[in-house]
């Protein structure tokens, strides 16, 4: 009897699969954009699946379950499109290769005319400066690697000397995240090169002697995270008796904030 019932359900499978088959073929035969074996394979083995999917339920485990493909069949299925994941290392490769000129950017409040080498009470108030420094060049290996810099240093007071800077700039790292900058180049001011002792600025401005002076920096500092420093900077410009004539120079010292690409 159980035998039986089994042939009976088989039968009953496959006329429903023969069914499918026949509702299917017109919808194959006006599949012309579809390549061949493509969609009607795909009908009948949803017609199949479906048909012993519903003997299943009556009577468990008659048939197992498959989904059959010729070996001819062209996959009607493409795959979506593939997104590669960014490695935060390339990230940072692409940020360098887009700024790799750009090595610095330092931001500082100085006082202005301390009396460090000169003790000449002359000019004072807080100045605003701001460093670019720029990645070495190769061709500045022979001398030790130093990076290229331009600055600006303006004084509070409308009175007083103001100076634009460039130069080199060589930094050592005597401990871990501490470092040691040295810089040496030229400046060009606004400040006076002589006053006569009648001047209303005779005893309260500082005397040059040259437009363009030597310019000397040294600079202490500590790196945080790798890409911000603090430090302490001193500097001094003067034309060093090149110019035969009046000297003063003048010394600023301060604090300076860096951010390093």
């Amino acid at each position: 009897m159980g035998l039986g019932l089994r042939n009976c359900s088989i039968r009953r499978a496959g006329l429903s699969l023969a069914i499918m088959g026949i509702v299917a073929s017109p919808m194959v035969a006006n599949a012309g954009a579809v390549p061949a074996g493509g969609a009607n394979w795909s009908i009948v083995n949803e017609a199949f699946a479906a048909a012993v999917r519903q003997q299943s339920v009556s009577n468990q485990g008659i048939l197992p379950v498959r989904t059959y493909q010729p070996a001819n069949v062209i996959s009607t299925v493409r795959p979506g499109p593939v997104v590669a994941a960014v490695a935060p290392t390339e990230v940072a490769k692409a940020v360098s290769a887009k700024w790799g000129w750009l090595s610095e950017i330092r931001l500082g409040i100085l006082k202005h005319s301390a009396p460090i080498s000169t003790s000449t009470p002359k000019e004072k108030g807080i100045d605003g400066n701001i460093e670019v420094l720029f990645a070495s060049p190769g061709w500045l290996g022979w001398l030790w690697s130093p990076r290229p810099h331009i600055g600006a240093t303006f004084n509070a007071s409308a009175d007083d000397t103001d100076q634009i800077y460039s130069g080199l700039t060589w930094e050592w790292e005597p401990l871990q995240d501490f470092f040691i900058d040295a810089s040496f180049g030229f400046a060009a001011h606004n400040g006076r090169l002589h006053i006569d002792s009648t001047d209303e600025d005779s005893g309260r401005r500082r005397e040059f002697g040259c437009s363009v002076l030597f310019r000397e920096s040294i600079e202490f500092g500590y790196r945080i995270m790798k890409h911000h420093s603090l430090s302490v900077m001193w500097d001094h410009v003067s034309h060093g008796g090149v110019c035969d004539d009046e000297n003063e120079g003048m010394d600023n010292a301060g604090m300076r904030y860096g951010y390093r690409f």
